[in-house]
């Protein structure tokens, strides 16, 4: 289930809610892990935890916080694990509901937005409570119906569909491996030159 959120009339972003509640679930999990040895005064542990638990986090983030869809009036941001696809509405020609959301092109490509899965059907259970007739269905058209209004509203544009890496992430995550290799590394070396003060290590 995508949650939208918008900020004026016209414009928002789509996101999986279920991916952020994992989300947050798993750096709860990993705060835990890291703050347990720190209060039992396990700094040696600390300094590797940390850093393997901030990678830890930033990998779940990409995976699941990251991928989103941003709309406004020109167009759609499909931001998927390291790319970004810009999609002015002149160039999409359907947009649809499968597993993702799906942008067809008007040359017939079909861009998924991983950050935004079907609509959660509603259980029998609460069906039940709210003394629904019958089962609601997943509906299908909750997300693709306002982005196609927008779509059909647009007027004519020659701006392209664009594509990047999403580079400051990634750069990020960049940073953060370093940091944890350099936590694996540097005990290990220092563990060798302890032991024998004359060995070369590298």
């Amino acid at each position: 289930m995508a949650r939208p959120g918008s900020s004026a009339v016209g414009r928002g972003v789509l996101r999986s809610t279920s991916s952020v509640v994992t989300f947050w679930i798993a750096a709860i999990l990993v705060a835990i892990v890291v703050v347990v040895p720190a209060v039992r005064g396990g700094w040696p542990i600390v300094g590797f935890v940390a850093p393997l638990g901030a990678f830890l986090v930033w990998v779940t983030w990409l995976v699941l916080m990251r991928p989103q869809v941003r709309y406004d009036e020109a167009g759609a941001e499909v931001i998927n694990i390291g790319r970004i696809h810009a999609l002015p509405w002149a160039r999409v020609a359907s947009i649809r509901q499968g597993v993702n959301l799906v942008f067809e092109l008007e040359d017939g490509e079909r861009i998924q937005a991983w950050g935004v899965s079907y609509p959660r059907q509603r259980s029998a259970l609460a069906a039940g409570l709210r003394r629904e007739p019958s089962i609601p269905q997943r509906d299908m058209d909750r997300y693709t119906a306002p982005l196609e209004q927008l779509r059909q509203m647009a007027g004519p544009s020659a701006a392209p569909v664009t594509r990047r890496l999403d580079l400051r992430p990634l750069l990020v995550g960049g940073v953060l491996l370093v940091i944890l290799l350099a936590a694996l590394i540097v005990p290990f070396v220092i563990g060798v030159a302890a032991s024998d003060p004359g060995a070369r290590v590298l």
